[in-house]
């Protein structure tokens, strides 16, 4: 499973977010394989959207949920609150970032398993980066 890791977003959020992508997701997630999540999805791309809310009243960050089954890939584009994401500590901050990892896989998830009824295991992949980033549920529930 190829997940990449990119961002739409505006300072001091950006350099935020490219160092939790850079120094703690990617190095955690690079040996994740494609047959462990099932036969529909190959490719994930989750690029996040974090800008101030003047700038996406001026049309910046739109949500996108693309899926193209012939190509086997998504592409999810899901925001983070600017303003939770600057103010929160670095603990919180991590944690606010999976917790966007996680609600886009679930849209995958969610539109995969209602198309094919099965084929692509969000739930597992889900957990397998809870597990590789020693992270709970509870803990995401904190935020």
């Amino acid at each position: 499973m190829y997940i990449f890791l990119s961002l739409e977003a505006k300072a001091p959020a950006a350099i935020i977010i490219s160092s939790i992508q850079n120094n703690k997701i990617e190095p955690a997630i690079k040996d994740f394989t494609a047959e462990k999540y099932g036969n529909i999805i190959d490719s994930i791309g989750i690029i996040t959207n974090c800008f101030p809310e003047e700038m996406i009243l001026r049309g910046f960050g739109k949500e996108r949920r693309y899926i193209s089954y012939k190509q086997k890939m998504a592409d999810i584009r899901l925001r983070i609150d600017f303003d939770e994401l600057c103010k929160a500590d670095r603990r919180t901050q991590l944690l606010i970032y999976i917790k966007h990892m996680l609600d886009s896989i679930k849209v995958i998830d969610k539109r995969v398993n209602k198309k094919f009824r099965t084929g692509f295991n969000g739930e597992k992949l889900c957990s397998d980066i809870l597990n590789v980033l020693n992270v709970t549920i509870s803990d995401l529930e904190t935020i």
